[in-house]
């Protein structure tokens, strides 16, 4: 068996504050192997991003982290700090939510592009300049001469997406996440942004790690899909056995708020009932126990393991995976 790509073993992160510590990520473990696209999806809170701030050891110097972040077998946990820009940009690249936040007022769009390749690659100012311009080129930016120009007030928010993208691939990282690339964005120009992460990865052989709260979008982005709870990954499998055979009940729930554009049917949604607990308080035993409709003692006791069940690698953390029906409302239609 090759050795993934990126390998995530018991990552915990803590924030101390005050009133108590923080358990923002606890025990989350996962692969994402070269040139596979990965999406993780899950309520607010539930670490996702973190996690994957925690990856390239961007949060906060408070933040205490634990476990083990292997890149092809370099444990970036590990790694000294005066290491970690030669990972940063050139083997892992970023795509944050808000394009305009982070990138300068003060510089035009290719400036900062020609400052991010020189930072790395150390190449002549021309030859970046040139880089730069393939780079928004490759990215659909149209006439990059002339938006290379502009500052990124003047860019709408596509466009200022896709110079993100293409600042985050400006030196064709291993592995690029996207932590909800998507945000603010009109439907349309959310499918734009998607299928160019897709054709990107299958381009240049980058691996992708898509963070959402979206299940539609993962259905035509990802491979593979990691459920998130409470900091944790409950279930994680293939994009056709987890929307075809859901084993946990919080996926179950978070299937059943939302509606396919394929469905034939019409059939009524139903919420989750109560809310995520607070990172403060983590329910003891299984964190989603509160909020589900089969709640057993030992739901209420015991930490339930990420079990894998059923083949194409399909792991759940539940302790009756695999022998719950489905709930009823997944066979409510409406006439």
């Amino acid at each position: 068996m090759t050795r993934p790509l990126l390998d995530v073993r018991d990552l915990a992160v803590t924030f101390p504050t005050d009133s108590g510590p923080i358990h923002a990520v606890h025990r989350m473990s996962f692969s994402i192997g070269s040139g596979e696209r990965v999406g993780i999806v899950g309520e607010s809170g539930a670490g996702k991003s973190v996690a994957a701030l925690a990856i390239t050891r961007l949060l906060a110097p408070s933040a205490r982290l634990s476990g083990q972040v292997a890149l092809d077998g370099t444990d970036l946990l590990q790694l000294p700090r005066s290491q970690l820009r030669h990972v940063r940009g050139e083997r892992i690249g970023m795509v944050f939510q808000d394009p305009v936040t982070c990138l300068s007022p003060r510089m035009s769009v290719g400036d900062q592009l020609v400052e991010a390749i020189r930072a790395h690659r150390g190449v002549p100012r021309r030859a970046a300049r040139d880089r730069a311009l393939d780079l928004l080129r490759s990215v659909g930016i149209p006439d990059p001469v002339l938006w290379a120009k502009e500052y990124p007030h003047r860019l709408s928010g596509g466009m200022a997406q896709r110079v993100m993208i293409a600042m985050a691939i400006s030196c064709d990282p291993e592995l690029l996440i996207a932590d909800e690339p998507t945000t603010a964005l009109d439907v349309t120009i959310e499918a734009q942004i998607i299928d160019l992460l897709v054709e990107l990865s299958e381009e240049r052989g980058t691996a992708v790690m898509l963070i959402t709260h979206d299940l539609a979008l993962l259905a035509r982005f990802a491979e593979r899909i990691l459920v998130t709870y409470a900091g944790s990954i409950v279930e994680q499998g293939t994009v056709g056995t987890l929307y075809g055979r859901p084993s946990h009940p919080y996926t179950w729930g978070l299937m059943q708020s939302v509606t396919g554009v394929n469905e034939q049917r019409r059939r009524r949604l139903t919420a989750i009932r109560g809310a995520p607990p607070s990172a403060r308080a983590i329910p003891p035993g299984c964190a989603f126990h509160p909020r589900c409709p089969y709640v057993q003692e030992v739901c209420r006791r015991e930490v339930p393991e990420l079990m894998v069940h059923g083949g194409d690698d399909h792991a759940s953390a539940c302790h009756f995976a695999g022998q719950l029906a489905r709930p009823e409302e997944l066979r409510e239609v409406r006439p």
